[in-house]
């Protein structure tokens, strides 16, 4: 366990190191003020990391007030920030004077910690009809059995999480409703449930989701101009609005493509086809991007992964990729290890969602999928989610320092993916 202690932590150390050098880049001529805002943002999700790590997290599911009080926090806050005026057409920020919130950040913390400790409590109040006196189970009691399982077990939680994606896509934010989504849905799966409750408590805000965000005449443009980024890829025909849809992913793959060059087109005699490769590799050199002189929209920030790749090359793409790699798998050795419960899907949880979130801004910024608001874990410029993803490492923190071996434990399905 100390052993994977220590990579997890160089890992994350590494990632705010890589952030605070390629922001220094990206922030153009405020690189001074874009890099010392973060490096306090950091320093402050260093205190609330070390915090966590100190906090015994079995409390939360010994206690009865802990993780009620923290989710109704929540959305008091969720509900705050739909009374504020908003800012680029949503409204997501909390503004307290020089410090601006976010809450949705917080609901993809409390919505794994929400799950996790359903997950355990709920055993001690679950309601299971009793067999008939030859002891088997019939049809009517089935029915019945599955009834007061989805009733005492699984609506309540269905509905605290999705009165909490309700209020985020009010905002609306799409993107952080759906990590909320998947990150409660895993730890329902790897708990071991049945798909009929997990489809009955997800399928109906699914259908919410899909249908707010067909009738949203912007996110429609936004889909319909995603539809044709393959068209403009290859210079046909398209209307302007579609292009203007696609101006940050267009910006975005131009950014990859000053680093990268096509070797097909020269011989390998050549030397200048092992240069070229050497120029994918390296990129076009640090402090050196083009995309970041008011091209590319958000490039200290959702589109900074473009900006880093463009000057530093697949050294800086697939380094990232290989570290958040590395990172989530330290968080699947955490689990083997755990020996309760509620501790291993603490980690299962906060480990997926850093992970996933680093994923989706990959593939956004690639092309992959459409433009949505996330963030690069660790890198992007901004204090809410550095505070919030110290917060997760800090608990995954206190899972690791208090258990060292794997016994008595429940199986679940955790095991097949650890």
């Amino acid at each position: 366990m100390r052993t994977v202690r220590i990579v997890f932590g160089f890992c994350v150390l590494l990632l705010a190191m890589i952030g605070l050098l390629v922001l220094a880049s990206a922030g153009e001529h405020k690189d001074v003020y874009y890099v010392t805002r973060q490096g306090g943002y950091l320093a402050g999700a260093l205190v609330v990391g070390f915090a966590a790590a100190k906090f015994d997290y079995r409390r939360l599911a010994a206690s009865k007030w802990m993780m009620p009080a923290a989710y109704c926090i929540t959305m008091c806050l969720l509900v705050a920030v739909l009374a504020t005026k908003g800012a680029k057409g949503s409204k997501r920020w909390l503004n307290f004077g020089a410090v601006n919130f976010q809450p949705g950040e917080l609901a993809k913390f409390m919505a794994v910690m929400l799950t996790a400790w359903w997950a355990v409590v709920r055993e001690k109040w679950r309601v299971r009809p009793p067999a008939d006196a030859q002891g088997k189970m019939t049809r009517k009691r089935r029915v019945w059995r599955f009834f007061l399982e989805f009733m005492d077990g699984y609506l309540p939680l269905g509905f605290m999480l999705g009165a909490m994606a309700a209020l985020i896509l009010l905002e609306p934010d799409f993107g952080t409703t759906f990590l909320v989504m998947a990150g409660a849905g895993l730890i329902m799966f790897v708990d071991g449930q049945k798909w009929r409750y997990i489809f009955c408590v997800w399928l109906p805000l699914a259908l919410l989701v899909v249908a707010i965000m067909w009738l949203n005449p912007n996110r429609h443009r936004r889909m319909a101009a995603f539809g044709s980024l393959g068209a403009q890829a290859q210079n046909t025909e398209t209307s302007q609005k579609n292009k203007d849809g696609n101006a940050q992913i267009i910006n975005s793959i131009v950014a990859f493509s000053n680093a990268a060059c096509d070797t097909s087109l020269t011989p390998f005699w050549d030397p200048g086809h092992y240069h070229r490769w050497w120029n994918a590799l390296t990129g076009v050199g640090y402090m050196k991007s083009m995309q970041k002189h008011t091209y590319l929209p958000e490039h200290h920030t959702d589109f900074i992964f473009a900006i880093g790749a463009e000057e530093l090359g697949f050294m800086f793409s697939g380094g990232m990729f290989l570290l958040f790699t590395i990172f989530y798998g330290c968080c699947l050795a955490i689990c083997r290890m755990t020996k309760d419960r509620f501790g291993m899907y603490i980690v299962f949880g906060l480990g997926f969602m850093v992970y996933f979130q680093a994923l989706c801004n990959m593939w956004v910024v690639s092309g992959v999928l459409p433009p949505k608001g996330l963030a690069l874990p660790f890198v992007s410029y901004g204090g809410t989610h550095i505070l919030i993803t110290g917060l997760e490492v800090g608990m995954i923190f206190s899972v690791s320092l208090r258990n060292s071996l794997q016994n008595g434990r429940r199986k679940s399905r955790i095991l097949q993916f650890a």
